[in-house]
């Protein structure tokens, strides 16, 4: 009898740690501030913090397990200057249309990111995805990921005081 209880125990955390979702960009002596998968692609986009205290970086990682298409910054000594996050909180439920929303801002060569993740009380749903507007004629893109695919949080970083802190973007 025990035996089975042993085999189940077995097949319910094999099934729970298959169920997880991992990120596939981070690496190693790094923790997932936020990750997800990009909707109707491979594509991840992940914001990893190092681990150790002596040598704190931030980084955004775009792309796949086998192809980093971009990482940002390429130098890390200063990394937590070259972001800025924001976030908008209203309280009271779906009846006060309740929100949390949640940003991280940087800009690498001609463009903008906004990595979000917002929450409506209203309609009980998560959205996740990376904004991107081009600086020279202000042309925005909204590209969405798959909430069921999200790791972490930006909410942590309401209260890093390593990262410098902005308004939520329009």
């Amino acid at each position: 009898m025990r035996s089975i209880y042993a085999l189940l125990l077995l097949l319910l955390a094999a099934i729970s740690a298959a169920a997880q979702t991992t990120d596939p960009l981070r690496r190693q002596g790094e923790s997932t501030i936020i990750a997800f998968q990009m909707a109707d692609s491979s594509k991840y986009v992940s914001v990893c913090q190092s681990q150790s205290l002596e040598n704190s970086y931030i980084v955004y990682r775009f792309g796949t397990s086998s192809k980093v298409e971009l990482e940002y910054p390429k130098d890390l000594s200063n990394s937590w200057n070259e972001f800025e996050s924001s976030y908008y909180f209203r309280g009271g439920g779906a009846s006060n249309e309740g929100l949390d929303l949640n940003y991280i801002r940087f800009t690498s060569g001609s463009w903008e990111y906004v990595v979000y993740q917002e929450y409506s009380a209203e309609s009980s749903t998560t959205s996740v995805g990376i904004r991107l507007t081009r600086l020279k004629d202000g042309k925005k893109y909204d590209l969405h990921g798959k909430p069921d695919t999200l790791q972490g949080s930006l909410v942590p970083l309401r209260d890093n005081d390593r990262i410098p802190k902005g308004d939520p973007p329009n």
